[in-house]
């Protein structure tokens, strides 16, 4: 699991095995932000894709909850992964190769000044 933490309208870069993280929090309205997470994949590597089913691991985003926080919206895939059939298992592989991005929107509590995001970014069963 990697963690990302940054404030608003910072980055947050942390780098692991064949992957580096990075996070972009834009704060688009008083009470909203947009939340960019990016995957640096290494060449010859793939991550799959958030929306992966059983039996292959998905990536996963989280982002802690907080008293700053009121809502998190869905991740949404920026850029899109590679999609097919896996005859054996009878299931769609999703597949990241080189770059994944993934974009969510985040509520802020009205009459918060201050908003700290923070989460982790990981491969996990799903279904």
């Amino acid at each position: 699991v990697v963690r990302i933490l940054l404030g608003l309208a910072e980055t947050s870069v942390v780098e692991a095995e064949n992957v580096e993280i990075s996070a972009h929090a834009n704060l688009i309205s008083r009470n909203e932000v947009e939340l960019t997470v990016e995957a640096a994949i290494v060449p010859g590597i793939h991550i799959y894709g958030i929306d992966q089913l059983l039996p292959i691991l998905a990536t996963r985003i989280l982002v802690d909850a907080n008293d700053a926080i009121e809502s998190i919206g869905p991740f949404d895939p920026i850029s899109q992964p590679k999609r097919y059939l896996y005859k054996q298992l009878g299931i769609e592989v999703i597949e990241h190769f080189d770059r994944a991005q993934w974009r969510t929107r985040i509520a802020l509590v009205d009459g918060k000044d201050e908003a700290e995001i923070s989460g982790a970014v990981g491969s996990e069963w799903y279904d």
